[in-house]
């Protein structure tokens, strides 16, 4: 697979007729893929024009850009950016201090001993003119020093309206801040912004990937996941094989350790984590499963599932569509597909890797790449689906999977205000796709059991490799038409 963004980026942008687009996707590519994130960035200068006191919330996984995002706006701004570390309350405020001063070192007071008085020097300081206070790793706070959190709520409520003052706390993940927006209790503290920064979808990240085949684009992402840190490293000229070495394969690639990192302060857990999110990886799609293969206990697997690896976003839980929030048809996915590709094909092979041996990991990977990426075109499949029923993607109950018994269908979008059904099967295959699998989702979609007899069914089919049929009950779709209509850079009409 040849990924090359030198001369067929450059001759694509010039067709196109702009010189201005090619910049504009080499300065997306210098900020890390902020092209899904300009609103954010509005947001945040907008609320920070407002003046008063602001509390913003700003939460994503691991590599979903919330540090670079507050890069993006904090050098128009008076600011004091925050990390905290310590291991008592006393060693956290003295080392928040010292980070404070290093800031305006014209400080001239006692050094604070309590969280409060912290906070009483950085609303002193917001006093003259407008301030901005990032604390990012906001849960390393939670985690070992919740005294702050109570102090920091206590003042803050306390604080005047009028205070020329806008805090941001940063988190991998939403629930660190449960304890500050307690909307059960009266001394509760709601945000004013809330920012989520999720995952990049497919068609956003295209512009990293100017002058790639449709089919090395899919591949590309399937492999390098959906977030900036890790999309971010796909620049350059090269096979995706070499990209995968040298990038994740040898011990000094930069994405190497990277998913160890995102689960190394589980503790005790971590090992078992590693072991569940190799099952999944590998298909396995229930608590009840896993604890199977695992050896383990039922009860141990679904807490760890439930109460560490859902609520950090490294997996998430799928129901068919149409399906119950509340019912047991439900499987576990690992969210990121770089975490996917990493616990699938380089865990098991992390010593061999340490040790410099390559070769039996690249024939691995090579073997079963085909049917890693299946799932990955399926997913984009789907969201080209979305802009054919017009059901909105992220409408998971409506849009998505859907199985029952050994039925699975890739795809399905119910369109309930004129009773459309589409159906979407999606082949990931070096081979056109035959009849038979258009017989196949008919049948399919025969099971589905929603409005049986008063609804209408429409097929959609999607092929990596093209069509060895033509029909007219079906819609076909390949890849370079899918790739084309996701592509926002494409030239008008």
């Amino acid at each position: 697979m040849k990924l090359s963004l030198s001369k067929l980026a450059f001759e694509g942008f010039r067709k196109s007729g702009s010189i201005e687009s090619m910049i504009f996707s080499l300065r997306i590519v210098y900020y890390q893929m902020f092209l899904n994130r300009l609103n954010e960035i509005s947001r945040l200068k907008q609320i920070y024009a407002r003046g008063d006191k602001q509390l913003v919330i700003v939460f994503g996984p691991h590599g979903s850009g919330k540090t670079e995002l507050l890069k993006q706006v904090i050098p128009q701004t008076r600011y004091i950016y925050l990390v905290p570390t310590g291991y008592n309350q006393r060693d956290l405020v003295h080392n928040l201090w010292i980070q404070v001063k290093r800031y305006d070192s014209n400080i001239n007071r006692k050094e604070p001993e309590t969280p409060r008085d912290l906070f009483l020097v950085l609303q002193e300081m917001a006093v003259l003119s407008r301030l901005l206070v990032v604390i990012d790793e906001f849960d390393f706070v939670q985690r070992f020093e919740p005294s702050f959190i109570h102090d920091f709520r206590m003042w803050w409520l306390g604080l005047n309206v009028s205070a020329n003052l806008m805090i941001v706390l940063i988190s991998p993940v939403s629930s660190v801040f449960d304890s500050i927006s307690r909307r059960d209790k009266p001394d509760s503290v709601l945000p004013d912004l809330v920012i989520n920064l999720s995952y990049i979808q497919y068609k956003d990240s295209l512009p990293l990937m100017a002058g790639f085949l449709p089919k090395d684009a899919v591949a590309t992402y399937a492999v390098f996941g959906k977030y900036p840190l890790t999309l971010s490293r796909i620049s350059g000229e090269g096979y995706l094989v070499d990209r995968i070495k040298s990038e994740i394969l040898y011990p000094g690639g930069y994405l190497f350790d990277l998913p160890l990192k995102r689960i190394s302060d589980m503790g005790k857990y971590m090992n078992k984590a590693k072991s569940i999110l190799e099952m999944i990886s590998k298909g396995i799609f229930t608590s009840e499963e896993i604890a199977k293969s695992m050896g383990g206990e039922r009860e141990e697997i679904s807490n760890i599932i439930s109460k560490v690896l859902y609520p950090n976003g490294l997996i998430e839980k799928k129901r068919p569509v149409l399906d119950s929030v509340h019912g047991r048809n439900f499987k576990y996915f690992i969210e990121d597909n770089f975490n996917r590709f990493w616990f699938k094909f380089v865990s098991q092979y992390r010593n061999d890797l340490l040790l410099g041996n390559y070769e039996t990991t690249v024939s691995f990977i090579m073997a079963g790449l085909n049917d890693f990426v299946a799932p990955v075109f399926s997913e984009i499949a789907l969201q080209h689906l979305s802009m054919i029923s017009g059901v909105n993607y992220n409408h998971k109950t409506i849009i998505g999977q859907w199985w029952n018994r050994d039925i699975e269908i890739d795809g399905v979008a119910v369109s309930n205000e004129d009773s459309k059904v589409y159906f979407m099967s999606a082949v990931w295959s070096d081979k056109p796709v035959e009849r038979d699998d258009l017989t196949s989702l008919i049948r399919k979609a025969s099971e589905f059991p929603w409005k049986k007899n008063d609804r209408k069914d429409i097929l959609v089919i999607y092929s990596k490799s093209g069509f060895r049929f033509e029909t007219d009950e079906a819609t076909l779709v390949n890849i370079n038409r899918m790739q084309h209509d996701l592509d926002f850079r494409k030239p008008a009409g």
